[in-house]
Order: C-alpha cells, then structure tokens, then sequence
C-alpha cells in the first residue's frame, strides 16, 4: 500500500499537463535559459508573454524576459505587463525554437498571433538566431 501511495503523487504531476504536452512547452522554453545573456537583453530589450495552445486545446503560458541582466525565461505571466502576447501552436512552438518556422512566415500565415507592437515582436529573430 505505501508504494501506491507513493506512486499516486506522480499520477497528478504528470497528468498535470494534458495528455503529457506541457513538458514539451515547457522543456523547449526552459532550453532557451543557456542562451540568454546580456548582449541579447541589450539587442532585444523586451518582455514575451507566451500564450501556447496545447494539443488537448488548453492553453498554457510562459514568459520570455529580456529587459534586465542576462533575461530570464519561465512558466506563467512575466512580473511586470509584457511588451508582446504570442499565442501560438505547441508544434509550431517547437517549429520556431527549432528554427524550421520564421515568426514573420508564421505570423503572415496565421499560424502565430500577436497582441502589442509587432516590430517588437519581430525581434524574436534575434533570439532565434541567439539558439544557433
């Protein structure tokens, strides 16, 4: 019995996020962290709020800060109001950090909705770049 109880703990965790996704969103963001520094802070100055659409159809959210020290990427809403919401696919997610999707091709064809200034927006390239 103590090691169905001890087990039932990690059922919740890992239902946590439908159907096993969340990680996926998560994983992909959190990777983002060795590649931040100050210059790209300096070069992007700007906070992401990530809106991403899980396959379930829930909706998980993340944030990309870039407006102090070496930035900072995380699950749930920035500290302070961000300068661009992205809403987006997991899978196009993936796309973007993977660098099989741009965000200019992504956001002419849908596929990515930004609420706030697009030029900021756009700078998600230098970030992109930043991944290589």
């Amino acid at each position: 019995m103590e090691m169905v109880s001890e087990v039932e703990p990690l059922a919740p965790r890992a239902g946590a996020g439908p159907g096993l996704k969340q990680p996926v969103a998560e994983g992909l963001l959190t990777a983002l962290q060795p590649f931040l520094s100050e210059a790209l802070v300096s070069q992007v100055g700007a906070c992401y709020q990530f809106n991403v659409v899980l396959p379930s159809g829930t909706q998980s959210t993340y944030f990309l800060d870039l407006t102090t020290g070496r930035g900072r990427v995380g699950h749930g809403v920035p500290d302070g109001i961000p300068d661009v919401v992205v809403e987006l696919a997991e899978a196009d997610l993936q796309a973007l950090l993977c660098r099989e999707l741009r965000p200019l091709g992504a956001y002419m064809s849908g596929r990515l909705k930004v609420k706030g200034d697009l030029a900021v927006a756009m700078k998600l390239e230098a970030v992109l770049r930043a991944l290589k």
